[in-house]
């Protein structure tokens, strides 16, 4: 929705994709009669997009449940459960489809980002130790 505002204008008939990456994989393999770039282009922004919105999420959410001792799965049950709350409100609200491939992408963000937290946190670690002298 967020990445084709026209969807605000025009109802969708309210479905669920169920099956996990199944409709995705099926997209690819089986284009459309007559798919010409725009069909591609609308295909990798849902996938990639689907990603790249949730890697702030998840880079912010690490932070703030740092003191939690499993904060990686705490980031990921959150990152879960507001993916799940957009796909219920694109079904209630007949605004798109809910579909378990979004669910799962975003998570795929969500543990992206949370990962781009952790690898920056330990490359600024490194830093401070070496610029204290100290070895590493």
């Amino acid at each position: 929705m967020l990445l084709n505002p026209t969807r605000l204008t025009h109802k969708i008939s309210s479905t669920c994709v169920l099956v996990p990456i199944k409709h995705t994989v099926e997209k690819f393999a089986n284009p459309s009669p007559g798919a010409n770039w725009r069909y591609w282009w609308w295909l990798w922004i849902n996938l990639f997009g689907n990603i790249v919105l949730f890697l702030p999420y998840g880079f912010w959410a690490h932070e703030c449940f740092s003191k939690k001792n499993n904060n990686l799965f705490f980031v990921l049950i959150t990152g879960v459960l507001i993916s799940i709350i957009i796909e219920c409100c694109q079904k209630i609200f007949s605004l798109g489809v809910f579909d378990v491939d979004d669910i799962i992408l975003n998570t795929i963000g969500v543990l992206i980002g949370a990962m781009l937290f952790i690898h920056s946190g330990k490359k600024e670690l490194r830093q401070e130790l070496k610029t204290d002298n100290h070895v590493f």
